[in-house]
């Protein structure tokens, strides 16, 4: 019985353990092929906490756009904002601001907007969910993460816009490669499931072998005088 009872929790545990390990690798996945386009300034401050937010936590799939040092970057965030917020989704240019992040898939079949969010959000599991999107015609805009606004754009308009506002007109970040971050997860968290499965099957094993018998209770009898 306790043979059985071990080969149920291994079981458990490692069912558990791949399904976790399937949304970990598919939300690297997602973040393959995916980029975080930062429009703001070096002089704002949730610019730069975004920024750094951003560098820490999706090294290789961001680019800040500085528009207070790149006459580029200022053209073209510029334009964006009059001719898409403003003109097409709607906003007013006192909701306009910085940061303003555009969420970006590049894959094989083109390329494709998938959000953008205005306001400092340091928030992963928010920035995964947006990456793991599929394309649409509909755009989502977010003040901060709350969805306010859509932008219009067919599929087929898709590639010439992000052509048109996607600039690089200054080098890249510097990033570190730390390693698999999502590998380490994975690693960390079999081994904290296996070891708890495993804990609990012992103390549970040891309750019930070292309990009492309901069927013979240990009992003294009482002599009869």
């Amino acid at each position: 019985m306790r043979i059985l009872g071990l080969l149920a929790v291994l079981f458990l545990i490692t069912t558990t353990v791949l399904a976790f390990n399937s949304l970990i690798l598919r939300c690297s996945d997602c973040l393959s092929n995916v980029e975080f386009y930062e429009i703001g300034e070096t002089t704002c401050p949730h610019c730069s906490a975004l920024k750094d937010f951003f560098q820490a936590e999706f090294c290789n799939n961001y680019y800040f756009c500085p528009i207070n040092t790149n006459a580029d970057c200022y053209r073209v965030a510029l334009d964006f904002f009059r001719n898409e917020l403003i003109g097409k989704a709607g906003l007013s240019e006192y909701e306009i601001g910085v940061p303003t992040t555009l969420v970006i898939k590049r894959n094989m079949s083109g390329n494709y907007l998938l959000a953008v969010v205005i306001g400092e959000i340091e928030d992963r599991s928010f920035w995964t969910t947006l990456a793991c999107s599929e394309p649409s015609s509909s755009i989502p805009i977010y003040f901060g993460n709350v969805k306010k606004y859509e932008l219009p754009l067919s599929l087929t308009e898709h590639s010439a816009f992000i052509n048109k506002y996607i600039i690089y007109p200054v080098p890249r970040p510097t990033c570190i490669n730390k390693g698999s971050q999502d590998t380490l997860i994975i690693g960390v968290a079999s081994i904290l499931m296996i070891v708890a499965g495993l804990g609990a099957y012992i103390v549970l094993s040891r309750r019930f072998t070292h309990a009492p018998s309901r069927r013979n209770p240990k009992r003294r009898k009482i002599e009869k005088k």
